[in-house]
């Protein structure tokens, strides 16, 4: 089990890389937003990069940093904080050099840390890791301004599969 953990946690990470691993023709670029919902919680700040990229789908990894809450329910400063993390794929609907329409595609895990009451009316910090799977349309207007309106299911330990709508904004270099 931990074999298997280790391999997919450090997926991520070989497809970030594999451009300077291999010398290549294809250009590959990043993007850096900000997203409601979705894998990251109520918001988070997300980059993900593009290790291959070819005329018609783009292949990549992403990271991110998000949050739910800030306080618990004893009203004390205990932020929640997930960090997603995982693979992507994006097809090319609309061809336009200019403004092109991309279906997207991820999935990957979430690290999860919530603050949560215990047996004794205490807050205790759990640590679990999720999974999420999301699905959407992405748009990027003049190769600069991405946006993005995704579907994120997550499916959480101990609470089953939850359903998170998700809209980005952001940057792509």
């Amino acid at each position: 089990m931990l074999k298997l953990l280790t391999k997919i946690l450090f997926l991520p990470i070989i497809l970030w890389s594999a451009p300077s691993f291999a010398q290549s023709d294809s250009t590959w670029h990043s993007s850096v937003y900000i997203e409601a919902g979705g894998a990251g919680g109520i918001g988070s700040f997300n980059i993900e990069h593009y290790s291959f990229e070819k005329e018609y789908i783009n292949i990549g990894a992403r990271f991110g940093l998000g949050t739910s809450r800030l306080r618990n329910f004893e009203d004390d400063f205990q932020p929640d904080y997930f960090v997603p993390f995982g693979i992507f794929t994006e097809f090319k609907v609309i061809k336009k050099r200019r403004n092109p329409l991309l279906i997207y595609t991820g999935v990957g895990l979430i690290y999860a840390s919530t603050v949560q009451v215990n047996e004794e009316y205490k807050a205790e910090r759990i640590v679990k890791l999720n999974s999420y799977f999301q699905v959407g349309a992405t748009y990027i207007i003049s190769k600069k301004l991405l946006l993005r309106l995704s579907y994120s299911p997550i499916i959480s330990r101990g609470y089953g599969l939850n359903h998170w709508g998700a809209l980005s904004i952001g940057h792509t270099f």
